[in-house]
């Protein structure tokens, strides 16, 4: 089953060996179809129903010839309504098993491609040959398509999850190669995706005892599982998920092969309730908008049972607390028939049942007796300096958000789901969303859903808007902002401060930092101190063609002279040209937060441990010193690093001091990690203050590099260090554009290079 765009429901319906999608719609609102109309139809089962966008995936499972098939349909090819128009065919996806599996391909499940608006992943499982053994991984299940759709011609393992990628072109569809995201699996025959975009999927149990000490006539030697691989590793590992080796076994709850370091643990593992159970998962769905709080992270899945038996004990409709893995009966075993299908939409949970004593197939509709209604308009506060979107709701019921704007595509919007919370007064509930991983000075529509009432708008978080910028130098993907920001403490002038913000997806742009001094010993003599200026020119003139550069780590300021050029040590960890300049600090000191930069896995910022394990070498340019192993494998792997007096920003939150005041130095990333931002905060005289000067604090500064787009952003070094420079290529000179009081000779500098290139 899908929804349609019009609400309407696309239901597969089976009947002698073939297979017809019927829309069912309800237009007077009494639960019961009202009209029921055939829009497409195609030899074989299906055993799967999914859409995103326009198009609609179905899956049929085994033909005679050993083949299964996604077929893709465009929706409103004929008069322009995507509902109700016949189904055209436009592609399809073709999986040839080598010769007869006990289980095929099932489970599909769906999600726009955040990265590449308008592509749609396609999740979908290819089952085991035997019912208790591995399948041979050299038999392998070929893959290609065709009727419209293309695709590299490629062959799948066994016993797994798989992800294709389909692009409408308009006239073909064009399919990628399939990935591999899970394996170890016996029958993934149900799959779906959570609001945070976490694959969740079951797989069935192992029918007979694989020793043969048990009869085979006992059904489900093994229990059935819920598992989940989450969204930041779907793709870039390839978790296995125990089959054939390690299960729970259904009759004791014994787990056979405990906690293997092969596999994550199971979400759940589906025993007997209460004399009733759920073997043979077919479907899942989560909880749907506008169901009681309690369901907040719920998932429900349907059993089959007992294939072809009236009196079906198996069939439990089951809730699991994925966050828990705790699970309940939400309809006992033996209240349906077989369960086949299961769907999620607002307000409602559809199930699609198959029953032998009454010779029919049913659709059932599950909705509150009472829906939540929305009674306010959503609101952006802040909460000390946090963004959030608040909202009240009627009663406790789920209520979502969906945020689309900036980098994030109207076709793919971000998606969260929330429990509101009681107020205090009758029939209200609160609703609080955290904006922390959207881009202050970006605008960003949003829609709230409570039950079937939803309200839609706009909001923007205060801050910079880039766009009012300058290019330093001319430099497009370089921006820089001079601006006296208002100071967060009442009566104090407001502070001035200059950022630049440089995009690192620029192939001419890179980094580099100051680099070893002569006679350089680890932790030691590590480089010759310098102003940031100086830097600047004296990197050109070795052929660097740095165009800005701000002042980086701390240094030991009791060997260094703050007004002459003088060996010095550094503190934290410092790549400069891949090569080591200074390892984690040795002596207890807490400069931990590190930025790190190479030019293949992008910039990043990092906590590396401080402590220097005891006897240990390493050696790199043909230099010995102490220093950990995973220094040099680091720097080995490093363009340039430098560290720093910690983080200020964390995925979007501030933290750090608030009381003490100075100038300051900053770096800060976007969520993309695709923004570098740097910003230098003067110190200015201040007689009347007690400290005699007034600045900004590290608390201070998290905020402003928030508010210039970053999501995590740590202090440089700072007080009279900070310093902020850029190369004048009409007077070819380096020139502030911060305004220290002074110039103090630093430590170290990171510089920004710009390389034009060649026409």
């Amino acid at each position: 089953m899908t929804e349609l765009a019009d609400r309407s429901i696309l239901v597969a319906e089976n009947k002698n060996g073939n297979g017809s999608l019927i829309r069912l719609a309800d237009n007077n609102k009494d639960g019961i179809s009202d009209f029921q109309t055939a829009l497409a139809s195609l030899p074989g089962l299906i055993s799967s129903v999914r859409r995103s966008g326009n198009l609609i995936f179905t899956i049929s499972p085994f033909q005679s010839n050993n083949r299964a098939i996604i077929s893709i349909w465009r929706t409103g090819q004929v008069s322009g309504n995507q509902s109700s128009d016949s189904l055209q065919l436009a592609g399809k996806v073709n999986i040839d098993y080598p010769v007869r599996f006990l289980h095929g391909t099932f489970g599909l499940a769906l999600r726009p491609n955040h990265l590449q608006p308008g592509v749609i992943d396609v999740f979908f499982n290819i089952g085991s040959q035997n019912d208790a053994t591995a399948t041979d991984p050299n038999l392998r299940v070929a893959i290609n398509a065709d009727s419209g759709a293309t695709m590299p011609a490629a062959e799948m393992e066994p016993d797994s999850i798989q992800q294709i990628s389909v692009s409408d072109l308009g006239n073909r569809l064009e399919v990628t190669a399939p990935i591999i995201i899970a394996k170890g699996l016996r029958n993934a025959a149900g799959i779906t995706l959570d609001a945070k975009g976490n694959l969740i999927f079951e797989d069935n149990g192992i029918d007979a005892d694989p020793s043969g000490q048990i009869p085979s006539s006992s059904k489900s030697f093994s229990a059935d599982e819920l598992n989940m691989i989450a969204v930041n590793q779907i793709g870039a590992v390839v978790p296995h998920f125990g089959f054939p080796t390690n299960y729970t076994r259904s009759d004791s709850g014994v787990v056979v092969n405990p906690s293997p370091n092969f596999r994550p643990p199971p979400l759940a593992t589906f025993l007997p309730l209460n004399g009733g159970k759920s073997e043979g998962a077919v479907e899942v769905a989560m909880a749907p908008v506008g169901f009681p709080g309690e369901f907040i992270n719920t998932s429900f899945i349907n059993f089959f049972g007992i294939g072809n038996n009236p009196f079906n004990d198996e069939n439990a409709l089951v809730a699991t607390d994925t966050s828990t893995g705790s699970y309940f009966h939400f309809i006992n075993a033996n209240a349906l028939g077989m369960g086949t299908g299961a769907l999620s939409t607002q307000n409602s949970l559809y199930l699609s049942d198959r029953s032998l004593r009454l010779g029919t197939g049913s659709i059932y509709k599950i909705s509150p007796k009472n829906p939540s209604t929305l009674i306010s308009t959503p609101q952006l506060t802040s909460v000390n300096g946090a963004f959030q979107l608040n909202w009240l709701t009627s009663s406790d019921a789920i209520t979502s958000l969906e945020v689309w704007g900036g980098s994030i595509p109207a076709s793919a919007p971000r998606l969260s789901t929330y429990r509101p919370s009681p107020t205090g007064t009758a029939n209200q509930f609160a609703a609080s969303a955290p904006l922390d991983q959207f881009q202050q000075g970006e605008t960003y529509s949003f829609k709230v859903q409570v039950g079937e009432q939803s309200n839609s708008g706009t909001f923007a978080l205060p801050g910079y808007n880039w766009a009012n910028a300058t290019p330093l130098a001319n430099i497009p993907s370089i921006l820089r902002a001079s601006l006296d920001m208002p100071s967060p403490r009442t009566g104090e002038a407001p502070l001035a401060l200059t950022a630049l913000r440089i995009d690192l997806q620029d192939q001419a742009i890179s980094l580099t930092s100051t680099g070893r001094t002569s006679g350089w010993t680890n932790n030691t003599i590590e480089t010759s101190s310098q102003t940031t200026r100086q830097f600047i020119s004296s990197a050109r003139s070795n052929g660097q063609p740095v165009v800005a550069a701000i002042n980086a780590a701390p240094f030991d300021l009791n060997t260094a002279n703050q007004f002459q050029s003088v060996p010095t040590n550094i503190r934290g960890f410092a790549v400069s040209e891949g090569q080591l300049v200074s390892s984690t600090d040795y002596n207890g000191d807490t400069f931990k937060s590190t930025f790190l930069y190479d030019r293949i896995t992008g910039a990043r910022i990092e906590n590396l441990a401080s402590t220097l394990p005891s006897g240990t070498t390493g050696s790199l340019a043909n230099q010995a010193y102490a220093a950990p192993p995973s220094d040099v494998s680091l720097a080995s792997t490093l363009k340039v690093a430098t560290s720093g007096f910690g983080m200020v920003l964390n995925n979007g939150q501030v933290t750090g001091d608030t009381t003490l005041q100075n100038a300051r130095s900053g770096l800060g990333l976007s969520a993309d990690r695709r923004y570098l931002t740097l910003v230098a905060v003067d110190r200015l005289l201040n007689a009347s203050h007690p400290s005699g000067w007034q600045g900004a604090t590290d608390f201070d500064m998290g905020q402003i590099l928030r508010g210039f787009g970053a999501a995590n952003g740590m202090l440089l070094d700072g007080g009279g260090s900070t310093q902020l420079a850029w190369w004048n290529g009409s007077l070819a000179q380096a020139e502030l554009l911060s305004n220290p009081l002074f110039e103090r000779y630093v430590g170290s500098s990171l510089g920004v290079t710009y390389q034009q290139p060649v026409v």
